[in-house]
């Protein structure tokens, strides 16, 4: 963040709403939709193309199969969660 009351940017916005979701992964509308409710405020207009950019270059987010972005850091935990229970 610039200064000290200046808003962070979308893309910002969006990691802050996944950091703060612990793992959980959400739709591209979903992701805008805690931006909007956490900061009052509508997010950019390309904030999928963002999002696709940086699960390219292999940056902050990931994005699943099934369309659902999270973030890298939490990643290995959410698959260590999930591989015991998919083992059986």
């Amino acid at each position: 963040m610039r200064g000290g009351d200046a808003l962070p940017n979308t893309l910002e916005m969006g990691r802050i709403v996944l950091f703060n979701l612990h793992g959980e992964e959400k739709t591209p509308d979903e992701i805008r939709a805690l931006i909007r409710t956490t900061y009052g405020l509508g997010s950019a207009k390309t904030l999928d193309q963002m999002l696709y950019k940086r699960v390219a270059k292999g940056k902050t987010f990931y994005k699943t199969a099934d369309g659902l972005f999270g973030r890298l850091e939490f990643k290995s935990t959410t698959e260590e969660i999930r591989l015991p229970n998919t083992a059986a």
